[in-house]
């Protein structure tokens, strides 16, 4: 033994020389630096286990001394040495062998036995500690007899240091052991861990003594995937458990704490020392740097797969060379000869490490024979390039995955007894998940400042992850989630199909996606005929090009000028993007129908935010704010077209759950966020320019989806305030002139705001409408314009101050659409399929414009209206259609001018008291005389009754009836005692004697009535008696032209009293002269699906009570007259005893509430409600039922559309029902909020085209939700009239809808035509037969002479 320095003068590559225990060794060696490759042998070596001490071979250095005894002790100290080196090589030869062939002298370890010879765990110990060459096989065997005797089992004293020798030799050391490392990972992390997970002590030191340490120094150097992918996995487990023990804890402590400390402790803003201890404390906060270490530092396998225009490189299978990390101290002192070790180090030749190949990863340790197959395959080097590797096997990928499982379990997994004890605000779980929440925000975006103490419970990534596809993961999982009622976080799933639309625009669906390869490649092959077109005249020998040649090529370049003027088709194969809908997540989700227990968002009655200037409240509610900072960062920042293009696609629907986004923090940066995607519209520095794909994002299809976003924030309005409304109005109002795209969703945004926004659309609409008048006539934004003038017309304050002028450009703007578009439907040739939505559409267009003209002038006071129907008139006329020789729709607006010009009577007359008493005069003996005259586009009916001289004189028109009743004045007055006496002249003299006849009753009866002209007014009975005879032709007489100026002058013309007349005018009478609506209401309540469970409600939730109180006016149904019911019963109540109902004067609307109709015990399968509702075409879908409403849930010949309405404001909307409804109402977390905020969207059937302002969803308060619902609701229903019309209509003129104003107008011009002829036509020498005609007023009047009256 030698326990001085020893200096040896040798060849280091040649010699074998052992040292002795606690021997160290200077050499002076002759080192061959083309042989060694790198100076290993130099470098410090710390070895852990082997029963070795600890040697340290240095720099060589040359010695001092040189005496001749030294030399030779030296020498024989070299001699020793290689002999003990020779008996350990044989002694390993021999373990080895004995450990291949299993022989009986291997026996289980004895710590206790003392011996002479060391056991056989010691010499394994021995030959672990060398450095000798062992293969993969004797190394899986070493690992086998450790498994077989439990050596790394807790059963065994040291078995954390047997474990770290087992990793010293497999993963630490220069060994080429592929197999070995493989099984030893698996049996640490899957037989291990699982053996001791559930004993808290085993696994706290297993942890954080094997577990993170190993991890920290080999994992970010590891090419293996699987190896990743089950480390990560046992850290997932290791960190959700110790919080939920941590927590428990916690939980038992306050069990036994005093209640008003347990308060106070729950009521403070910033927790406690013993939560921010608890919170920092185990190996929690380091489980977690090694996962986010995993998503920064390991480079991306394929940093962007959507580069068009750069070459693709073919990477190797093989990922570039790990270099060895030094061996892992042990942290005890061990006292076997670890010097012998480093000795051997030093004297064995230094080998070079092998590359290990890279593996697919299998996700769970089933997995290992497919994974080892893989790792067989990928040995097989092909010459063939391989094409680059996806983004599926990243790190980062691994690493993000493993963040959000972490959250996931402690936000949504709760354990059994987590429910029993004592509930606190502040719990380990929520301090750890918001600790996570921030890391995803940190490797989504890195931002330089993030609120609260940074610590390490509350580090963030420095820097974004690595891999673009984990950033898109990360967005998968944050743009999810989502608050309820109770603002606890929950995950919404199933969203695709909601999205669909966005993501449609962005060209991110797979039908999308083909769409835009076949587009790069058509692009490509027109930039290369462009080529060759220009070289070919550059040269001189291309033909000179025709007219029409150079007319398509101009055209073609018109269509591609947003396109790049170079475009590889290789593109085309290299457009392969990271997302797309239906989006697969790469992570899994949390059971359905789960609130967090643990999570908040925020809390209202927090009683923190009671205290002036006390700290934001910190480990308790989910720091949205910083989610919607990172946002910001990424709309105004960020350069991968994947990541913001995800963003923008998935916001609007986010943003739609307003109570994710409360509080002070949060709303302020709601606030900012739209001040960001207000100024991405506009800005030089647009998102398709900084982004790095810019050749396939085309600018309108980026603002169509940003402007969806901001619709939604038009909800936040009473967060925002008037700058801000107005600058969200503006921001519509820049891109109204742009492509139709664009032009949609702010035409549709507008009109929401027209309800909801009134003041701050106000300051902006004239520009708004001068806009409107320079926008594309086409169908597809013809339809929402008029929406927008329509909704506006029915909020008269807000176009108050408008003159002449802008009155005419209102009109303007509505008569051109018609002009375009009957123009459009006189082109039309058939009605094929593919043309049959397009002409459905351009009618709805027509019969919106034709109806905004009707509301406009409505509004309009009685002295501007003959100034402006002159205006009217001129463009309705060069408007016309030519398809036809009458536009009817021009004859009946003009009529319907024509009737409310000078005044706003109701368009029906009623039945009124006068009218009866009237009617009562006439007897049996004396019939009233009728008669009707065709005059002009009217048909005039006189009704006299003789014998009191009173008529009733009604004209009918096209759009309206108008009945006058007067009196003949020409009658001489009757004596009271008369029987002819007038049925006024009573009732005078009655009032006139009340005074006599109060004072004294019973001389009032003998007393005659004074007829004094103070009695009976200024009339007094007439002294001439005479029978009066009047015929209606007396009062036609002075209402017509006679004597007419010629000929052919207006005139009119006496209708025969024939049945076949008399049929046709009642015909026309019993045509409504306004249009009229049946919608059908319809209440779903919690979890409902099943109609007959849908048609079986007869209440509603509050909200929907009110709801119903805003659509319209309660009408008692029995004996109702005057409203139109819509086969509402009016006799027996058995439909119910009251209904809604809206109306004006130009349509009358009842609603089918199903809640409203009773239950009756004989129709079970509720019937009669059905058979209403059925046959309604729009239904309106009060939707609690906090699922999908399904479009064909009512199952009907006549479902065409649907509006479902659902609230945003209780648990059974999309959010899942709170766990706490099952917990004692002392434990429950968190209060109920009252946001009364309601989503709108449309459901149509096939066919029919899109029309409504709600476009994919809407989002209104609870005050303008019945307005704007019934809005939307008689526009659907005028397009699915006319859907149902045109669908199966053959030509145009079958599939022209005819409203009641036309049937009207054609049943007048039928009897028109039905009419004797008229004799109009006189030679001009016949001047006496034309004087008789013109003075022949009975030919004009009655089609017989007048009887007389003496007859």
């Amino acid at each position: 033994m030698c326990s001085s320095e020893i200096t040896f003068k040798a060849d280091l590559l040649n010699a074998e020389c052992v040292g002795e225990d606690r021997a160290t060794c200077n050499w002076e060696t002759e080192v061959h630096n083309d042989d060694l490759g790198s100076a290993s042998g130099g470098e410090e070596q710390e070895t852990y286990g082997g029963g070795l001490g600890r040697y340290r071979t240095g720099s060589i250095r040359r010695t001092q001394e040189n005496s001749g005894g030294k030399e030779r002790e030296l020498m024989a100290q070299m001699a020793d040495l290689k002999e003990r080196n020779k008996r350990l090589e044989i002694a390993n030869s021999t373990l080895l062998a004995a450990l291949r062939t299993r022989r009986t002298i291997l026996k289980p370890l004895d710590f206790s036995r003392p011996n002479a010879d060391p056991p056989v765990d010691e010499r394994i110990h021995q030959l672990l500690s060398t450095n000798s060459p062992l293969s993969d096989s004797d190394a899986h065997t070493i690992l086998e007899y450790y498994q077989e005797h439990d050596l790394c089992m807790p059963v065994v004293h040291d078995w954390l240091d047997n474990i770290w020798k087992l990793l010293n030799l497999f993963y630490l050391s220069s060994h080429d052991l592929p197999k070995a490392r493989r099984s030893l990972a698996l049996f640490m992390f899957n037989a291990i861990y699982v053996h001791i997970e559930q004993l808290s002590e085993l696994r706290n030191k297993f942890v954080s003594q094997v577990i993170v340490p190993f991890l920290e120094k080999t994992l970010s150097q590891q090419t293996d995937d699987w190896f990743r992918q089950t480390a990560l996995d046992v850290l997932v487990k290791a960190a959700v458990i110790e919080t939920f023990e941590g927590d428990e804890e916690r939980r038992q402590a306050r069990a036994k704490k005093k209640e008003n400390e347990v308060e106070e402790e729950d009521a403070a803003a910033l927790p406690s020392q013993e939560m921010k201890a608890a919170a920092a404390g185990g190996n929690f906060h380091a489980m977690r740097n090694i996962i986010v270490t995993q998503a920064t530092a390991v480079r991306c396998k394929r940093e962007d797969l959507v580069l068009p225009k750069v070459e693709e490189k073919s990477e190797s299978t093989t990922p570039p060379s790990i270099k060895e990390p030094p061996s892992i101290s042990s942290r005890e002192s061990f006292s076997s000869s670890s010097g012998f070790k480093g000795l051997m180090s030093a004297l064995s030749p230094p080998s070079r490490t092998k590359e290990l190949p890279s593996m697919s990863t299998p996700s769970i340790a089933p997995s290992i024979a497919s994974s080892m197959a893989e790792d067989s395959q990928s040995a097989d080097h092909s010459p063939t390039p391989t094409p680059p590797p996806s983004h599926c096997t990243c790190p980062a990928q691994i690493a993000v995955r493993s963040l959000i499982a972490i959250f996931n379990q402690l936000a949504f997994h709760f354990p059994s007894s987590s429910h029993s004890l004592s509930k606190s605000a502040r719990t380990l779980a929520s301090s750890r998940c918001i600790a996570v929440y921030r890391d995803l925000l940190g490797l989504l975006y890195a931002t330089r400042h993030m609120s609260g103490d940074i610590t390490p419970a509350s580090r963030v990534a420095s820097v974004h992850a690595s891999c673009p596809k984990a950033r898109v993961i990360i967005l998968q999982f944050l743009l999810r989630l989502r608050a309820d009622s109770t603002h606890r976080i929950y995950i919404r799933r199933n969203i695709d199909e909601v999205v669909r639309p966005f993501a449609d625009i962005l060209s991110r669906t797979r039908e999308a996606v083909e769409t835009q390869k076949t587009n790069i490649l058509a692009d490509a092959e027109e930039a290369r005929a462009r080529l060759r077109a220009r070289q070919m005249r550059e040269a001189g020998s291309a033909p000179r090009e025709s007219m029409r040649e150079r007319a398509s090529t101009a055209s073609s370049r018109t269509r591609s000028r947003s396109r790049p003027g170079h475009i590889d088709s290789s593109a085309a194969d290299t457009y392969n993007p990271l997302w797309q809908i239906p989006d697969a997540l790469s992570f899994d989700m949390p059971a359905e129908n789960i609130s967090s227990e643990v999570l908040l968002t925020y809390d209202p009655d927090h009683p923190s935010l009671r205290v002036k200037d006390e700290p934001p409240v910190e480990g308790v509610w989910l720091p949205v704010s910083e989610y919607v900072a990172c946002l910001c960062e990424i709309l105004m920042h960020e350069k991968n077209w994947e990541i913001v293009s995800y963003v923008i696609c998935f916001l609007p629907l986010q943003l739609g759950s307003r109570l994710f986004f409360r509080g002070v923090r949060a709303t302020r940066e709601v606030r900012k966020l739209l001040k960001v995607l207000c100024d991405t519209i506009p800005q030089d520095n647009r998102i398709e320019r900084r982004c790095k794909h810019h050749a396939f994002v085309k600018r309108p299809n980026v603002n169509a989806v940003v402007y969806q976003a901001l619709t939604i924030l038009i909800s936040y309005k009473d967060d925002l305030d008037s700058k801000e409304c107005d600058t969200l109005i503006a921001t519509f109002e820049m891109c109204l002139e742009s492509n139709t795209i664009v032009a949609k969703p702010c035409i549709q945004a507008l009109t929401l705001c027209v309800f909801e926004l009134e003041q701050s659309i106000a300051k902006r609409l004239l520009p708004i409408i001068s806009k409107m008048r320079d926008i594309n006539l086409t169908s597809g934004i013809a339809v929402h314009l008029l929406e927008f003038i329509l909704a506006l017309g029915d909020h008269q304050s807000l176009f108050r101050n408008f003159t002449d002028a802008h009155y005419k450009d209102v009109f303007t703007l509505v008569i051109d659409y018609i002009a375009e578009h009957n123009a459009r439907s006189d082109e039309l040739p058939d009605m094929t399929s593919d043309k049959r939505e397009s002409y459905t559409l351009s009618q709805h267009v027509i019969g919106l414009a034709y109806h905004a003209i009707y509301v406009w002038y409505l509004a309009l006071k009685l002295s501007l209206r003959p100034d402006l129907v002159r205006h009217i008139i001129t463009k309705l006329l060069q408007s016309r259609s030519i398809r036809v020789a009458t536009d009817e729709m021009v004859e009946v607006c003009l009529d319907w001018l024509a009737r409310y010009t000078y005044g706003n009577p109701d368009p029906k007359p009623t039945s009124s008291l006068l009218n009866e008493m009237v009617a009562r005069e006439s007897g049996e003996s004396d019939p009233p005389k009728k008669q009707s005259w065709y005059l002009g586009n009217a048909i005039l009916t006189i009704t006299l009754h003789p014998g009191s001289g009173w008529a009733s004189i009604t004209s009918t028109r096209p759009t309206g009836a108008t009945e006058l009743i007067a009196r003949l004045e020409n009658l001489p007055l009757s004596e009271i005692n008369e029987d002819g006496l007038d049925l006024f002249v009573l009732p005078n003299m009655l009032m006139k004697n009340r005074g006599l006849i109060m004072k004294d009753e019973e001389q009032a009866l003998f007393t005659p009535l004074s007829t004094s002209s103070d009695s009976a007014g200024s009339s007094t009975p007439s002294q001439r008696c005479k029978e009066i005879a009047v015929d209606p032709a007396y009062f036609a007489i002075q209402l017509l032209s006679y004597p007419a100026d010629s000929l052919d002058s207006i005139h009119g013309r006496p209708i025969p009293n024939e049945e076949r007349f008399h049929r046709s005018l009642r015909n026309i009478e019993l045509t409504p002269v306004i249009d009229t609506a049946k919608l059908g209401i319809l209440y779903v309540a919690s979890g409902q699906t099943d109609e007959l469970d849908i048609l079986s409600n007869t209440d509603g939730s509050p909200f929907y009570r009110e709801f119903l109180a805003g659509l319209g006016s309660l009408i008692k149904l029995k004996g109702q007259m005057d409203v139109f019911t819509g086969g509402l019963n009016r006799e027996d109540d058995s439909d119910g005893e009251y209904a809604y109902a809206w109306w004006n004067d130009l349509i009358q609307t009842v609603f089918h509430t199903a809640t409203m109709m009773p239950n009756h015990a004989h129709d079970p399968k509720f019937d009669k409600k059905k058979r209403l509702i059925g046959n309604d075409f729009v239904k309106i879908i009060y939707n609690d039922s906090g699922r999908d409403y399904k479009f064909d849930t009512l199952k009907t010949a006549f479902n065409f559309i649907n509006i479902v309405i659902s609230p945003h404001t209780t648990p059974e909307t999309y959010a899942p029902t709170p766990y706490v409804e099952m917990t004692d109402p002392e434990n429950i977390l968190g209060v109920r909020t009252r946001d009364d905020y309601f989503k709108v969207i449309v459901q149509r059937a096939p066919g029919i085209p899109d029309f409504s302002p709600v476009g994919k969803l809407k989002i209104l308060s609870k005050e303008t939700l019945p307005g704007f619902v019934r809005h939307v609701a008689l526009m659907a229903n005028d397009m699915a009239a006319r859907f149902a019309h045109i669908r199966n209509a053959s030509d145009p003129t079958e599939a022209e809808y005819i409203t009641s104003w036309r049937s009207r107008l054609r049943a007048i011009n039928r009897l028109k035509a039905g009419l004797p002829p008229v004799e109009t036509k006189i030679d001009s020498e016949e001047e006496k037969k034309r004087e008789e005609m013109l003075q022949d007023f009975t030919k004009l009047l009655s089609d017989q002479p007048i009887a007389n009256p003496d007859q």
